[in-house]
């Protein structure tokens, strides 16, 4: 789909699920942070989640009656990440997609279709962007909307963990020749550490971005 987006020049708009099939397994707000980011990861612009209202299956953000379950929270939570992210994310458009460390995953290996994993990203003036345990991230590549700046952004999902068994702290580092650049998260600035020979690194949690 992103394949198509890109090469006919239209918005890719993704619909996600927040409800589930059974009544006690309601998504988690890693699982709903993993199909939110992984699509923004391949440029999705618009996110329709599935369902608001009473619709098919259970665990609707609203039952019958109007009444919010047990989902509404998460999804509260997830949605202020991502506006949160969005003036940002919205200034770029997405130019590709790399699966960066999934390689050393074989379970993440059956997200991929014909793509190549590779073990680092470089992409303009980031090189050698990799996660420190080398698992998985999917990491979109972006040029700004309009204009002609040469700013360049990276949109990076830790996707370790899709399925939510073993959520933990990690750590990407990478390489970049410019002076002024800057990092951001569904939580506001993100602070980046300095490192020799011009290398940087930042915390990141799985399914975050």
């Amino acid at each position: 789909v992103a394949d198509a987006c890109r090469r006919t020049n239209r918005e890719f708009w993704f619909i996600p699920q927040v409800n589930s099939r059974r009544a006690d397994d309601p998504p988690s707000v890693n699982k709903l942070r993993f199909q939110a980011y992984s699509a923004m990861a391949f440029g999705c612009v618009n996110l329709n989640w599935a369902c608001y209202s009473t619709g098919w299956w259970t665990n609707n953000v609203l039952d019958r009656a109007g009444n919010k379950s047990v989902q509404y929270e998460k999804l509260k939570q997830v949605n202020g990440e991502i506006r949160l992210l969005a003036p940002k994310f919205m200034r770029f458009k997405n130019v590709a997609t790399e699966y960066v460390g999934f390689d050393s995953q074989p379970e993440a290996l059956k997200l991929v279709t014909e793509k190549k994993p590779v073990k680092s990203l470089d992409f303009c003036q980031f090189k050698d962007l990799c996660a420190e345990d080398r698992k998985a991230l999917l990491v979109g590549c972006m040029t700004p909307r309009k204009g002609d700046s040469d700013v360049r952004a990276l949109f990076v999902c830790a996707a370790d963990d899709p399925f939510d068994k073993a959520q933990k702290s990690r750590t990407v580092k990478f390489r970049c020749g410019s002076k002024r650049i800057r990092a951001f998260g569904g939580h506001g600035k993100v602070e980046l550490e300095k490192l020799a020979h011009g290398t940087y690194s930042f915390p990141i949690e799985s399914n975050e971005a």
